[in-house]
């Protein structure tokens, strides 16, 4: 039986072992995911719709990390975004205006543990859904 909050997240990482690690914990909250790297992100991602998208800007200059999020936003309008880096500061402070400078919904900056993500994750959760219409 499918979780109520169960996403399709696409994982766009390009170093294998952090990839794995942060599949592996979205994994173990009950999501589907899909793992790419950079180069390989536009392949088939199944014909599923993806829901969040957690993207490594693993460059220093927050012009270039804002034109990779753009252009996965292009491929997956419909997905919230999640922008990681060992570049962003691990503290809370200034991820809302980092967040939005680089048109993410949230920023992990690395280390972050599995708490940390899957508080992320289920912040942005609870957005989408206070957003979309009462029926």
């Amino acid at each position: 039986m499918a979780l109520p909050n169960r996403l399709n997240i696409l994982v766009v990482e390009d170093d294998p072992s952090i990839r794995k690690l942060i599949a592996m914990s979205l994994r173990d909250a009950g999501h589907h995911v899909i793992e790419r790297t950079a180069l390989n992100v536009k392949d088939s991602v199944d014909g599923r719709a993806v829901s969040l998208v957690v993207v490594d800007c693993n460059l220093p200059g927050k012009a270039a990390s804002r034109a990779q999020i753009g252009r996965l936003r292009a491929q997956f309008p419909f997905a919230s975004f999640i922008a990681i880096s060992g570049y962003f500061p691990a503290h809370a402070a200034g991820h809302l205006q980092l967040a939005d400078m680089l048109g993410a919904d949230g920023v992990l900056g690395k280390p972050f543990t599995s708490d940390a993500l899957a508080a992320l994750v289920a912040a942005l959760v609870t957005i989408r859904q206070a957003q979309q219409p009462q029926r």
